[in-house]
């Protein structure tokens, strides 16, 4: 193991000293890396709830139109979570894609 002063250990690699603008271009590189995977991870888990929410969708009414599915498809988490409450009681298709978020 080196032991040199300078040198930080962890456990996926060697950190720069404190202070440094290496260590400023790992932070930040770190920092961008963490807010990059989070947004991914944000964005397969709304496809994953607009799959299940189109699932559903066909089990009560039958064929969802394409213009329904493409809105779905490119709809905020906030979005789908409330047509997903709505789709619990509204009757129509068109009912739940006008429900807002305080169904």
């Amino acid at each position: 193991m080196d032991n040199h002063p300078d040198k930080r250990r962890r456990k996926d690699g060697i950190v720069p000293p404190p202070g440094t603008m290496a260590a400023t271009w790992f932070e930040q590189g770190f920092a961008e890396g963490l807010a990059e995977a989070r947004a991914e991870w944000d964005r397969e888990i709304a496809l994953g709830m607009a799959e299940l929410l189109l699932q559903l969708m066909e089990l009560r009414f039958g064929d969802v139109p394409e213009a329904v599915r493409t809105r779905i498809t490119d709809a905020s988490k906030e979005e789908l979570d409330a047509w997903g409450a709505a789709l619990l009681d509204a009757p129509t298709i068109e009912d739940v894609m006008h429900s807002d978020s305080r169904h």
